[in-house]
């Protein structure tokens, strides 16, 4: 079993675990146990973030899952809802190659490993008409945010839409709303990026990027 396999099993123990936690504090407000099992993934994850960087993360999860009842939606359009609040519009001024630089160096700076950093453009994106025309409006030219503080901007948005899209895909699957995801879905953040990479290219995980982001500033299209 690959090193990626083997933090996807890990995640689905994890989950498993976290079921039969659930049952047996019946009487807990489920959301504190979610809290709890979040929270302390983040720590592991994150352990060489500033702890500064990790209490607003940790903030921002524990609003979305005080609210984990009532958003609907896919978990990009929940987490988007999240993220709506706590984050300003960037769209107009990245590309797609910030996003693209973004994935290189978070995979490098967690895991150690180098990723090609070409990747193929949609010259007809699989998205809905407004979607795709402001991809197109990014899909070329170098990136724009070259400064540390926006790079790091991007980032923190990036990152942590996609820990807030984790946990509602975690949710709908302990509460058998949706079946076990794959590996590119369901693990550590930058192995499921890797995952994404090796299955589908780089150009694909850019796109799903480019929708989060879209979501963030756009809502449901």
């Amino acid at each position: 079993m690959s090193a990626l396999a083997n933090s996807h099993q890990f995640w689905r123990e994890r989950i498993q675990q976290l079921r039969e936690t659930l049952e047996q504090k019946s009487s807990t407000d489920p959301r504190n146990v979610l809290t709890h099992f979040f929270l302390q993934a983040i720590d592991h994850e994150f352990s060489q973030e500033l702890m500064t960087w990790r209490s607003a993360t940790k903030e921002l999860v524990k609003s979305a899952i005080m609210r984990i009842n009532d958003l609907q939606g896919t978990p990009r359009e929940r987490a988007a809802i999240i993220m709506r609040e706590n984050h300003g519009e960037m769209l107009h001024h990245i590309r797609l190659a910030d996003i693209r630089n973004r994935v290189v160096f978070d995979i490098y700076k967690s895991r150690g490993a180098t990723v090609d950093t070409y990747f193929d453009r949609f010259s007809n994106p699989p998205g809905s008409a407004e979607q795709n025309a402001q991809y197109a409006k990014m899909a070329h030219g170098s990136a724009l945010y070259t400064s540390a503080k926006h790079t790091q901007v991007l980032s923190d948005v990036i990152i942590r839409m996609e820990l807030l899209k984790r946990i509602f895909t975690v949710y709908d699957v302990v509460f058998q709303r949706v079946d076990m995801p794959g590996e590119g879905t369901l693990n550590w953040l930058t192995d499921a990026w890797m995952t994404q990479i090796q299955t589908d290219g780089l150009g694909q995980l850019v796109w799903e990027l480019f929708l989060d982001l879209w979501t963030i500033e756009r809502g449901i299209p």
